[in-house]
């Protein structure tokens, strides 16, 4: 379960007050509970399925209210234009910039505002980045790595999952349980005792290996431009997207540009007559991934600067 957003065009003729029904029926072919077509699942049962299914729920705003520059000159508090949705709990309280709004007739908008303001930042960004590179070697790609470990890890004399099952065995027993008991998983002792046999068997499983995920993790780490990335206070918990992957190999005019293109799109993009645009990315992209996004995001940016003056465009917050 996870949210992500959607820019969506409405078509000129859309009346403001008529918006979240237009809104609705923009969506509604992309609904996950709608009722496409039937599917059967690996026990042999029947059920409907919508395989263009991308939501089953959603918010205008929502964890991305006021994402959208209004125009100097438009009038926040005239509803004629301009189009604001509802924040989502995580934001209720936030203080939320009036110059931005959740949606709104193209001409009550500045799209080029929030291109520039992004463009400024990526600038600054890209500097303090290659200030901190500066004079470090080529770091090798964690997958360099990892890859190394799943070898070890297939050629391991025992695999993982007798390590897992011979640490629950001790957790229950230690704990009193029976063989075959239900224990309660939140109870205090089977859960420390159970987290005490899992690193025990975590670190036995490591020492089996003849190169763990671990000691490649350290390696990887242990590389000059890494360890000064990872030194540097900016850049600290940034988990799943290290500097070294948002920057990757880009030069600063590419990235600037990149980050420019990704300021108005949503990770989805819903035209006014019914395309729905989206490029995947995974965890770690690869220089095709790059530039299949890089490609998308020009495709996008341009459908966005065709629109007429009066359509619509929309910021959603979208469930999945």
């Amino acid at each position: 379960m996870h949210h992500y957003t959607v820019t969506v065009a409405l078509p000129g003729e859309t009346q403001l007050d008529e918006v979240e029904k237009n809104l609705a029926g923009a969506l509604e072919p992309f609904n996950k509970e709608k009722e496409v077509e039937q599917a059967t699942d690996p026990l042999g049962r029947t059920y409907w399925t919508n395989p263009a299914g991308r939501w089953d729920w959603y918010l205008i705003g929502g964890r991305w209210s006021h994402h959208l520059p209004i125009r100097a000159g438009a009038d926040p508090a005239d509803p004629a234009d301009l189009i604001f949705g509802s924040r989502s709990w995580g934001n209720t309280h936030a203080i939320l910039d009036p110059t931005f709004c959740d949606g709104g007739r193209i001409r009550a908008l500045d799209l080029e505002r929030k291109r520039a303001a992004q463009a400024k930042k990526a600038l600054a960004d890209w500097n303090d980045y290659a200030a901190v590179i500066a004079g470090t070697p080529q770091h090798q790609a964690w997958e360099t790595f990892s890859t190394r470990a799943k070898e070890a890890e297939q050629a391991a004399s025992r695999p993982w999952h007798e390590f897992y099952t011979e640490a629950k065995a001790k957790a229950r027993a230690n704990a009193g349980l029976g063989d075959n008991a239900a224990p309660d998983d939140t109870a205090d002792r089977y859960s420390a005792l159970l987290d005490e046999e899992m690193d025990r068997a975590r670190a036995a499983w490591n020492t089996s290996l003849a190169y763990s995920f671990d000691q490649a993790k350290r390696d990887y780490q242990a590389q000059p431009r890494i360890a000064a990335l990872r030194a540097h206070e900016a850049y600290r918990g940034r988990g799943m997207n290290p500097p070294e992957r948002e920057f990757g190999d880009l030069d600063r005019d590419t990235y600037i540009q990149q980050c420019r293109d990704q300021a108005i799109p949503g990770y989805a993009t819903l035209t006014h007559d019914g395309r729905w645009l989206s490029a995947d990315m995974p965890w770690v992209p690869s220089s095709d991934d790059r530039a299949r996004h890089a490609a998308h995001l020009i495709e996008v940016n341009t459908y966005l600067d065709s629109l007429a003056d009066n359509m619509i465009l929309i910021l959603v917050d979208c469930h999945t």
